[in-house]
């Protein structure tokens, strides 16, 4: 199998990973913070360990900053629904994931302002501040600005540095979708001046599903009501969620067997500069990727996303033209290569890069992919092109 759907979900998860998780489940799969024997500590240490090894990863000093929850879906609907109110209007642009659209879609008594993309998947720093610009003359001040890191359709890398310096400067709060940079790209809350920095653990990190988290600023979580209210395990006397951090945005059991899973993938990627090491492979496989498909010469093949291939993280999408592009999916699955075909759940990205409603085939890459699968996959897809006459 040569597995080039990572963008989806990683595969293979970091070596420790299932050896983890299986260990939690039969040695010790007790709660948090219920418990005052030692099998109830071990697992706070292990939490406590994680939270530690995701600070460090965005410079965090404090872990306690570090929430954890089912997923980056939950956290972008966590903030979404103790932030923004009747009224209020909301930033983001067109290279944002449903899970960042649809919550905001859900609350019709805000205003969402979209600031579109160029045609290689970017937010220039000058739309952003004209639109504020824009929005000021009218007497519109928007309370928050949901962007994304990176696309999960063409891996156009945001400039998010300048993005946050401009959101300061009209004093907007700036929350990052990190879905497909976290493990991939450099990002750090204070050099971003960023409130919020959404995570998941099953992409770049290597983890397992069904946990991620956020980031938080301690004054921007001081602002932020809890939307889901439950046992924390601290200050049970009170009928009230804790102030303190993590524990009011943290109600219920969490996830405890994906978090001793993550806890190893990070333990393991930070391990001697192994996370940049990983961050070179992909990007080396990427420009081999790209080149292997330019070689092809298909009239019928565009290749999205920037022209300087270094502001693109590991995800290639093709537009195919007269092509099926879900013709050519199967062909390749026919041989096991697994791609993602359509919309990849990004619709309005797809208009700004001129491929809705087709949609693109994307391709995307992970730590154990090699330079002999993208010739093995390149040879596949010259194989279908030539017996559809397609080159």
């Amino acid at each position: 199998m040569i597995n080039f759907d990572q963008a989806s979900s990683s595969f293979p998860k970091a070596p420790p990973v299932p050896e983890a998780v299986y260990r939690y489940l039969k040695e010790g799969a007790f709660n948090l913070g219920r418990g005052d024997y030692q099998a109830a500590s071990s697992i706070a240490e292990t939490v406590y360990n994680c939270r530690l090894q995701l600070a460090r990863l965005v410079g965090l000093e404090d872990p306690r900053q570090v929430i954890l929850n089912a997923g980056i879906t939950y956290s972008l609907n966590q903030i979404v629904l103790a932030l923004i109110e009747p009224g209020d209007t909301v930033l983001c642009s067109s290279m944002e994931h449903n899970s960042v659209l649809r919550p905001l879609n859900q609350q019709k008594a805000a205003q969402t302002v979209i600031i579109e993309a160029d045609s290689e998947g970017f937010i220039p720093a000058e739309s952003l501040e004209a639109k504020l610009l824009e929005l000021e003359e009218k007497g519109q001040k928007p309370k928050a600005a949901f962007f994304t890191a990176a696309s999960n359709v063409s891996g156009t890398i945001q400039d998010l540095a300048s993005m946050g310096k401009i959101l300061k400067k009209y004093g907007v709060y700036f929350i990052v979708d990190s879905a497909q940079a976290l493990g991939s790209c450099d990002l750090d809350i204070t050099k971003l001046q960023a409130q919020a920095i959404c995570f998941t653990a099953h992409k770049g990190l290597l983890g397992p599903q069904g946990l991620g988290g956020v980031f938080l600023d301690k004054e921007f979580a001081s602002i932020l009501k809890p939307v889901i209210a439950g046992g924390t395990g601290s200050f049970s006397q009170s009928l009230q969620m804790p102030d303190n951090l993590p524990d009011r945005f943290e109600a219920g059991t969490l996830n405890l067997p994906a978090i001793a899973g993550l806890n190893a993938a990070l333990s393991w990627l930070l391990e001697a500069d192994k996370l940049e090491q990983i961050q070179a492979h992909k990007n080396e496989l990427k420009n081999e990727f790209i080149a292997g498909i330019e070689e092809l010469n298909c009239p019928e093949f565009e290749i999205l996303g920037p022209s300087d291939r270094s502001r693109q993280v590991g995800v290639v999408s093709l537009t195919t033209g007269e092509i099926d592009p879900s013709a050519l999916a199967n062909f390749l699955a026919e041989r096991e290569v697994l791609t993602r075909v359509g919309l990849h759940c990004a619709p309005l990205a797809h208009k700004s890069l001129g491929s809705f409603p087709q949609g693109t085939i994307r391709f995307s890459f992970g730590y154990a992919n090699s330079k002999s699968e993208i010739t093995k996959v390149c040879e596949y897809i010259r194989e279908y092109l030539e017996v559809h006459d397609a080159i």
